[in-house]
């Protein structure tokens, strides 16, 4: 895979992901925490995103998942298209949705 420098943003490494929006396909540019601590190989899942980001861009609901990290509870995933441009990457990946509301410990 490419290797991508991340910009820093507030002293933390960020990536662009670009998500489409259900009506229409318009891209949907998100920036993320380039965070390696929110799963490991085996979790299940890839991302963690807004949920109202994965129901706004059409994501195809799947089984919910326990975590137990940062974000502790069980919280619904869907499949999503998913581009990090930076790296020419694009696949359908399983996203968590956590709400917008919800406060991480």
């Amino acid at each position: 895979m490419p290797r991508e420098d991340c910009p820093l943003r507030q002293g933390r490494p960020c990536v662009q992901i670009v998500l489409a929006l259900a009506l229409g396909g318009q891209p949907f540019p998100r920036i993320l925490l380039a965070d390696t601590g929110a799963g490991s190989q085996t979790s299940g899942f890839e991302l963690i995103l807004d949920e109202h980001d994965c129901v706004l861009c059409g994501g195809n609901p799947l089984a919910p998942v326990t975590l137990g990290g940062a974000y502790i509870g069980s919280f619904p995933t869907y499949l999503l298209p998913v581009q990090i441009p930076a790296l020419g990457f694009a696949k359908n990946l399983r996203v968590v949705g956590v709400s917008f509301d919800f406060r991480p410990i």
